[in-house]
């Protein structure tokens, strides 16, 4: 079995659904297994000899559920030949516990295991080896250089790429706003000519933000979005048969209630959104996609 094959085994099968964190340099370090279900037991291929129990212990790790292995000649390997015999010993103890089953999580760590001559993946490697990585992981194209991406994060691209490219090619909002009017209304009048020209675009991002069915309003601190937007809010073509505000966090959320409050819109996080229609499952923070119709929801 490949280094290759492990590794995209180890991180589809078990890493995916598991979080492990590091503690630590080189000398001290400790994993955390605390996400683990209680009870599962956990491996540990310890290959440089540089895991803390008793750091791992003070960090939550319950040791009584993690196999360390320390393959022999890890710590103090200086030639290349032995360096190479104890990455072949790791590779072997990995292959039978993936084989083996009944473990939560098996990590195998060999960031720290400096070898030489070095072997950089390529085009062509990463090419020569996608089948043995199949179904988990497939190619992708990246400035015309072949990577590798999770399957499941293509499928998501895809999806996101089509429902984009669907709503630019579609018609325009026809909208009645004066934009221009409203923000004078909103700030006052002002013959600064840096303030004219900030206005000006102010309204030419809400007029675009009115017409396009697709559209990312983006700039720096102190730009004017909340601004741009809570004018955005508030007017009735645009609130039409309701609003569906959405934010990536619970901060951003209040935020984004506080500029849509005269809307009379409720703003929720994504997460709290997609969990009303079994789209989100809050114990392992994972996004679900499923291959049901649509529900229907009464804000557009």
């Amino acid at each position: 079995m490949s280094v290759t094959l492990i590794a995209i085994r180890i991180a589809a099968a078990w890493l995916d659904t598991l979080s492990r964190t590091i503690y630590g340099g080189r000398s001290a370090r400790c994993l955390d297994l605390r996400n683990l279900a209680l009870g599962e037991a956990a491996v540990l291929l310890d290959v440089r000899d540089a895991f803390d129990p008793v750091s791992a212990s003070q960090n939550g790790v319950v040791l009584s559920q993690l196999l360390w292995v320390r393959p022999g000649g890890g710590a103090s390997a200086t030639s290349t030949r032995r360096r190479f015999a104890t990455l072949d010993q790791v590779l072997m103890a990995a292959d039978l516990l993936l084989q083996s089953g009944g473990f939560g999580l098996v990590v195998l760590d060999l960031a720290s295991l400096s070898l030489r001559p070095t072997c950089p993946v390529t085009g062509d490697i990463i090419t020569a080896r996608l089948k043995d990585m199949a179904p988990e992981v497939t190619s992708a194209d990246v400035d015309g250089e072949t990577a590798v991406q999770l399957s499941r994060y293509k499928t998501i691209g895809d999806l996101i790429r089509r429902q984009v490219n669907g709503r630019l090619a579609g018609k325009c909002h026809v909208l009645t706003s004066n934009w221009s009017a409203l923000l004078d209304k909103k700030f006052g009048a002002d013959n600064n000519e840096e303030e004219k020209r900030a206005r000006l675009e102010k309204a030419a991002a809400l007029n675009e933000l009115g017409e396009a069915r697709f559209s990312i309003l983006a700039g720096p601190a102190g730009a004017g979005k909340t601004s741009v937007l809570g004018i955005f809010c508030a007017q009735k073509e645009i609130q039409g048969t309701g609003l569906l505000l959405l934010a990536p966090t619970g901060k951003a959320r209040v935020r984004m209630q506080e500029l849509a409050k005269s809307s009379g819109a409720k703003a929720q996080t994504i997460a709290q959104f997609l969990n009303q229609h079994g789209r989100y499952d809050g114990a392992s923070g994972r996004y679900i996609m499923t291959g049901g119709p649509k529900r229907p929801h009464s804000a557009q």
